[in-house]
């Protein structure tokens, strides 16, 4: 009986023990956060607010200066360039959006917002002030379409009756999306044509740039395309149809209406098309350039003039 009332002494004896210590642990760690939330007060309440409103200030800069810039797949490597060149002379972020024609102006209906529309062809920016999504217009060159084939023609494309062959693997752009392809199309039905390649086309592609990869990389013998583009696929030569004489389509860029970064949208525009600076790039790229002073009626028409 003795052992036992020890033992149970002992036992309470560790338990009220243990119990303390806790309860000290607890009290410890309940004034260490007291003490910590009151440095933190009191160094906030120290700090000048006038940090916070700074930042504000150079992020809302920032945005304003920041151009959002639609492009079309077609003229990609040229505006990356473009691109660069505007950054690193302006300090001002350009953020790229790629894709067809189509695509980008229905992006744009649904953004909103101020930047700069670059598609293939510039009915894209007629239909684009017809929806008031644009309201000023800078010409920039012209792009001949045509055919692209690897290196050296290895299938002996020579036409319209080569292109059609059931061993021929023909490509081109949808055009329902793309620029090139609404084109072609438009072309080739007023010669009654358009059946016969639509018929032949092993496939469409969303834009004309992966048509030039499917014969890069031999999914494809030949596909239609603008001859400018070429420049950035070293493996490709373009050859002329005839029955596609005289199918050329102009880019241009155009000022999206709306804000936050109109006037920098603008400048970024005539970055672009300066004879110094965006034109000299597309010479390069193998465009043919427009000029300013004898932009084509087309290219204006319903644009009011720059703003500064």
């Amino acid at each position: 009986m003795k052992k036992r009332i020890a033992a149970e002494w002992h036992g309470s004896f560790l338990h009220n023990e243990l119990s303390s210590r806790m309860a000290k642990v607890f009290i410890a760690l309940g004034l260490s956060i007291v003490v910590a939330v009151g440095i933190v007060i009191s160094l906030v309440r120290s700090s000048p607010p006038l940090a916070y409103s700074r930042v504000g200030e150079d992020s809302a800069r920032a945005s304003e200066e920041e151009v959002q810039l639609y492009v079309a797949s077609s003229n990609r490597a040229v505006l990356e360039e473009i691109c660069q060149l505007y950054e690193a002379k302006t300090g001002n972020r350009v953020v790229i959006h790629f894709g067809a024609s189509q695509t980008l102006l229905a992006q744009l209906e649904i953004a909103k917002s101020g930047g700069l529309f670059l598609p293939a062809d510039d009915s894209y920016l007629h239909m684009a002030m017809e929806k008031g999504l644009v309201d000023q217009v800078f010409p920039i060159a012209t792009m001949r379409i045509g055919l692209a084939v690897r290196k050296g023609n290895p299938k002996g494309i020579t036409g319209w009756s080569s292109i059609l062959q059931p061993k021929i693997r023909l490509v081109q752009a949808n055009p329902d999306a793309a620029a090139v392809g609404q084109q072609t199309r438009q072309n080739l039905q007023r010669a009654n044509l358009w059946r016969d390649l639509e018929l032949a086309t092993l496939a469409f592609r969303s834009n004309v740039n992966e048509v030039a990869n499917d014969i890069r990389l031999g999914v494809a013998d030949v596909g239609i395309v603008y001859d400018a583009m070429l420049s950035t696929y070293p493996d490709l030569e373009f050859l002329e149809l005839a029955e596609l004489a005289g199918a050329t389509n102009q880019v241009s860029v155009g000022v999206i209406h709306g804000p936050p970064s109109r006037e920098a949208a603008i400048r970024f525009a005539r970055f672009i098309t300066s004879p110094d600076d965006g034109i000299k790039v597309y010479q390069k790229y193998g465009f043919d350039t427009i000029d300013p002073n004898r932009a084509p009626e087309r290219a204006w028409r319903n644009a009011p003039e720059s703003q500064p």
